[in-house]
């Protein structure tokens, strides 16, 4: 018999979660901001080849590198992960 925080963590392990991968950010006024149209370009505060942190909501569950990959045929962005968050940590 499996330990019962191993049969909670099965029976919810096929619920869909969203992941939210943070590339950057950016600041600006509210002036700048109604001033943009669709030929602005946004600065962000990282680099190219910088880590990105992948989320659940708030809370960052791993990081990872972002690359190109062919999908189904085409380019396609992605993420190679580069550390995994244990759920029990807080760090």
């Amino acid at each position: 018999m499996e330990p019962k925080d191993k049969q909670f963590s099965h029976r919810f392990s096929d619920l869909p979660v969203d992941l939210w991968i943070s590339v950057g950010r950016a600041r600006c006024s509210l002036g700048e901001l109604m001033d943009m149209d669709a030929d602005t370009v946004i600065y962000l505060d990282s680099q190219i080849d910088d880590p990105v942190d992948i989320m659940i909501g708030e809370r960052v569950v791993a990081r990872g590198i972002l690359q190109e990959s062919d999908g189904n045929g085409r380019r396609q962005l992605s993420v190679k992960l580069t550390e995994v968050k244990h759920p029990d940590s807080d760090v």
